[in-house]
């Protein structure tokens, strides 16, 4: 499994030198910060031209860029699914003037991109999911803390998985945003389950820590990403 690393705040360095990839330096590009501009996305995709399918494992930095999980699904050529662990929806109204924002690049994936079927959502906020309702038929919401296997096996077509580690309790994350109870074991459990079942076709992790991280923010979150990269790069041998 190839990585790409998307570097705003320089948060991969120790992770890159354990785990070499194609980094790309995205931090002298303005208006990116939780709102993506137009000459912002074109000059992220411009960058993202070099960067193969071989490539399926992306680090996206802070949740304050989950928006680029949208500009990797254009990429996709073909049916597919997307499943998010995330504490939060990514579902709001776009605001001034349809902005990209990484509070609403779901609801404008699922209206832009006629190739994403159905977004499975796992340990949102149940407070925040009851602003969505009545939900869409192409959102389903699942347990996160129950096998997922059943759900998924019947869809036809490959899957792409993004994690927004603020799914995750302070105990094993901490980002610039408020945070799940979940446990990273959960994480892996629901991620194996996607790989046992379907053909996934990328991956991409956010949830760094933007905001002031101490040595102990970074070191958290540090060791975290290196145990979903390596339990990525077995499942993606199997």
């Amino acid at each position: 499994m190839e990585i790409c690393y998307m570097d705003f705040n320089g948060q991969y360095q120790e992770l890159q030198r354990l785990y070499p990839g194609i980094r790309l330096d995205l931090s002298d590009i303005p208006g990116t910060n939780c709102y993506c501009d137009d000459m912002a996305k074109d000059e992220i995709r411009k960058r993202m031209e070099g960067v193969g399918e071989e490539v399926t494992l992306h680090f996206l930095d802070s949740g304050n860029y989950h928006y680029l999980t949208l500009l990797w699904l254009e990429r996709i050529r073909e049916p597919f699914h997307l499943i998010m662990m995330d504490h939060h929806p990514d579902c709001k109204e776009a605001a001034f003037g349809g902005i990209t924002s990484c509070g609403g690049w779901v609801k404008e994936a699922l209206a832009s991109l006629p190739n994403l079927k159905t977004v499975y959502m796992g340990g949102v906020d149940p407070e925040l999911l009851q602003e969505l309702e009545p939900l869409p038929e192409n959102i389903v919401v699942f347990d996160i803390d129950k096998p997922l296997t059943e759900l998924i096996e019947a869809q036809e077509g490959p899957f792409y998985i993004s994690l927004d580690k603020d799914v995750m309790s302070e105990e094993f994350a901490r980002t610039d945003w408020s945070q799940g109870r979940v446990t990273c074991e959960t994480v892996q459990k629901r991620i194996a389950e996607v790989f046992s079942t379907k053909n996934v076709i990328g991956v991409d992790i956010c949830g760094e820590k933007k905001e002031n991280p101490s040595e102990e923010d970074r070191r958290l979150n540090e060791a975290t990403n290196q145990i979903l990269l390596q339990q990525l790069r077995e499942l993606s041998e199997t």
